[in-house]
């Protein structure tokens, strides 16, 4: 048995997140837009709960890291727009088109496979470039190869460009 010491515990005040998106919110100018970033359960939060309540409070989607954690809203019938945080594989182009998320790509295969997936609609993707993390996305100097493809797929949209900015001193 644990020693009543050990035990620890993290209390969610969904007020308090619900307060923090709209301060948020208030501050943000022009077309500028709040995200909210809910991969990994939201931190251990509750992704579902969590969701709900920043989009209630103004978000305009929600950010995953994988095809996973979408499922899991989109289960818990959450329809807000979904961004996945990491590049999707090829193979998986069918289950982002019918899950209606935003997929990351890196390369052009993926923004082919989606096109291929995506029926008689358009799916949106974000670009993800390696500015120095080295874990994935398109080194820059390949970004205007893999814009110039991506314009050529009808169906894809890019929505936007993304990078984990690696600093450092």
């Amino acid at each position: 048995m644990s020693d009543p010491k050990d035990l620890k515990w993290v209390e969610i005040d969904l007020s308090a997140v619900a307060q923090n998106a709209r301060w948020v919110v208030s501050r943000l100018e022009g077309a500028t837009r709040l995200l909210a970033v809910v991969k990994a359960d939201a931190y251990g939060h509750g992704a579902v709960e969590v969701s709900r309540v920043a989009l209630k409070a103004g978000a305009c989607g929600l950010g995953v890291r994988d095809l996973r954690e979408a499922s899991v809203l989109r289960k818990a019938g959450l329809r807000a727009p979904i961004l996945l945080l990491a590049p999707i594989l090829p193979e998986q182009a069918g289950d982002a088109a019918n899950l209606r998320v935003t997929a990351t790509v890196d390369a052009a295969e993926q923004a082919r496979a989606l096109q291929a997936a995506a029926g008689g609609r358009r799916v949106g993707v974000h670009v993800d470039v390696d500015s120095g993390l080295g874990r994935w996305g398109v080194a820059p100097r390949a970004l205007r190869a893999l814009m110039m493809s991506l314009s050529r797929l009808p169906r894809v949209r890019v929505e936007g460009l993304s990078t984990h900015i690696d600093y450092v001193p």
